[in-house]
């Protein structure tokens, strides 16, 4: 089989194809798993025209336009001479390049779903055009597609597949040993931590204010944020500073490189968030990745890759008393048997090996829904 995966995005500062790479490994670490059982052709827009091969992978960097109603007659031409199978085109914000695509080509079409700003004036009309044309997509859960049905740009929940966004080369490190190279707590401690802005999206305030409960039972607790920005700063600080001692328990570490979370990860005991929005879920694969176990919002992304609780603990979003009782409960966890169900999860859900299993039973039944005669 034949597998062509586009994104329409040019990176006109782009001039390096490593660079992209790079940018790229959350959501690429899956191609080479792919490329083991099908031959898969990745399309890169980019300041640079060429080709290469890694990992069996047949990578194509092409000039692209930034321009929204850019007509790709080139590029779809290209396409069509690798005679694909499937194409797996990258987000719902290029209606128009799809309603082209699905014209020129007779392959099938599925869309992966990013998040992005859609715009339900001009967007969504022409994807409802392509309803019938778009043979499947792919969320990370189910459930984000329910809009999208109700708005009749998605024809049926039929062509709906769970397939994670991306996932990480994260790798656990010994606690241990982790916590003796950050200096990181006492090894009575409860050690917690927060990875990502501090924006409304992310709800900073109903994670603090449920931790300020949680050391008056639990006074060895201690938070660690780290961060890179966010316009809740200003109220972060101010809530700290407002309760006398709790201080003693945040530790606003600010922002750090990606490359150096993988340790703090693997320092701490658990992971925070209190997001109620995520198309996927970055950190939280990260986290479960180095089996930390993670404490996170009942959105629909999280309860899918934490597999509905059973490798996580989830409360109800902007609820800091919910939050509350769900740390009161850690007091008698089983911490080896989490991690077990931790590993497991990451490993057949969310793994990169396991995302290209995804695809590919999507494809597969997708493939057999299109041979079957139509009636």
């Amino acid at each position: 089989m034949i597998i062509i995966d586009l994104n329409y995005f040019y990176n006109s500062k782009v001039s390096d194809p490593a660079q992209l790479h790079e940018k790229h490994r959350q959501t690429s670490g899956h191609y080479k798993y792919l490329a083991e059982r099908s031959e898969l052709h990745v399309i890169k827009l980019l300041n640079f025209e060429g080709s290469e091969e890694i990992d069996n992978v047949h990578y194509h960097y092409l000039a692209g336009n930034s321009s929204k109603f850019w007509l790709p007659f080139q590029l779809h031409r290209q396409i069509k001479k690798l005679s694909p199978d499937m194409i797996i085109v990258h987000g719902f914000v290029f209606p128009i390049q799809l309603l082209l695509l699905s014209r020129q080509i007779r392959a099938g079409i599925v869309v992966q779903f990013h998040s992005g700003k859609i715009s339900w004036l001009y967007d969504i009309p022409i994807l409802k055009l392509l309803r019938k044309d778009i043979d499947g997509f792919f969320f990370t859960s189910r459930a984000q597609a329910d809009s999208y049905i109700r708005k009749k740009v998605i024809e049926s929940k039929s062509k709906v597949y769970e397939v994670p966004e991306g996932s990480t080369h994260f790798q656990s490190v010994d606690r241990s040993k982790a916590r003796k190279r950050l200096d990181l707590a006492k090894s009575n401690e409860w050690v917690f931590l927060w990875v990502g802005s501090l924006s409304f999206r992310k709800d900073p305030l109903t994670i603090l204010a449920a931790f300020l409960n949680f050391i008056r039972i639990e006074p060895m607790a201690k938070l660690y944020m780290i961060f890179q920005s966010g316009e809740l700063y200003s109220d972060v600080r101010a809530f700290i500073n407002s309760n006398l001692g709790f201080g003693n328990h945040i530790v606003l570490k600010g922002y750090l490189e990606n490359q150096n979370l993988e340790m703090w990860y693997s320092a701490v005991d658990f992971f925070i968030s209190g997001s109620h929005y995520e198309s996927c879920g970055f950190a939280l694969c990260e986290a479960m990745a180095c089996g930390c176990i993670p404490i996170v919002s009942d959105i629909p992304s999280f309860r899918k890759l934490t597999g509905k609780g059973e490798a996580g603990i989830l409360f109800e979003k902007g609820n800091p008393e919910d939050l509350f009782e769900k740390l009161k409960s850690l007091q008698g966890i089983n911490r080896i048997e989490f991690e077990k169900r931790i590993e497991k999860q990451f490993d057949e859900v969310i793994s990169f090996k396991a995302i290209s299993n995804h695809i590919l039973d999507a494809v597969t039944q997708i493939t057999n829904r299109k041979e079957q005669p139509s009636h």
